[in-house]
């Protein structure tokens, strides 16, 4: 697991985009800062857990807050 720090303004889905190279990864990153998932809009200065990934991990069932 490495982390991530982030920038004001960020969005989960370009950050998930970063770390993994795809936005499927989303809810993976979600679940692990979720104490932070009602945020929409990143402030600066988070340190995001960014758990490491297998070969099947794609969450298609994790729904943001948001999007509920």
């Amino acid at each position: 697991m490495t982390t991530y720090h982030t920038s004001a303004g960020e969005m989960w889905d370009a950050i998930a985009y970063k770390v993994y190279g795809s936005t499927a990864h989303t809810g993976k990153l979600l679940k692990a800062n979720s104490q932070y998932a009602d945020m929409y809009f990143l402030p600066a200065g988070l340190d995001l857990q960014v758990p490491d990934l297998t070969t099947t991990d794609v969450d298609k069932t994790f729904v943001p807050p948001w999007r509920r």
